[in-house]
């Protein structure tokens, strides 16, 4: 699958990213997690989020949200490529499984 990862905004320590997919639009922020080098990292869709490891999936699943959480993903365009290390209940329900990678997650929660 093809896509592109446009900057849309920039300020203090988070920036918006549009992301597009094979005529699928939407956004990520990459925000810096005080006091460390690292980034709370989240793409939002129409039905569900795909985060990074600072989130719980616990709590989206208690919030009755799909979410698919990925780890060891400094940036962004990693969540894109790599596979999830947890869903949501929500998430199972709508059919992604552990082996998808976030690309294919953004099509089922964009549906």
């Amino acid at each position: 699958m093809a896509y592109t990862i446009e900057k849309m905004f920039e300020a203090k320590d988070t920036s918006v990213y549009k992301i597009n997919m094979e005529g699928i639009e939407v956004y990520g922020t990459e925000t810096k997690v005080a006091c460390t080098p690292s980034y709370a990292l989240e793409i939002s869709c129409a039905n569900g989020q795909l985060v990074c490891g600072v989130f719980s999936t616990a709590v989206f699943t208690k919030m009755n949200s799909p979410a698919a959480l990925f780890r060891g993903v400094p940036h962004l365009e990693d969540i894109l490529k790599q596979t999830p290390k947890e869903i949501s209940d929500e998430a199972a329900a709508m059919g992604v499984t552990m082996d998808m990678t976030g690309e294919q997650i953004i099509h089922i929660f964009e549906t």
